[in-house]
């Protein structure tokens, strides 16, 4: 299933990366205002990797960059929630 609930940050790598304190700041109020969350979490970045490229969610290409990576994580979760809810 690819049903996004979440906003995608991948056009904006360039973006985020050079933005100023107060844009991240509003980008976070935004994604606030609009019912998401942003939540840190600590985990082994390997081991994560590994498990979705194993489950078919990451590219093995993609197991350096963070945007698709959080991207995989997002779509994961939206699926989780989708189908938990249908």
């Amino acid at each position: 299933m690819n049903t996004r609930l979440f906003p995608s940050d991948a056009e904006l790598v360039g973006v985020v990366m050079m933005a100023t304190p107060a844009e991240r700041q509003r980008r976070y109020r935004e994604l606030r205002k609009a019912g998401f969350c942003v939540l840190p979490v600590k985990i082994d970045e390997f081991a994560l990797t590994e498990a979705l490229i194993e489950a078919g969610r990451l590219g093995a290409w993609d197991e350096d960059d963070r945007v698709a990576i959080a991207e995989a994580i997002e779509q994961l979760l939206a699926d989780w929630i989708v189908e938990r809810d249908a």
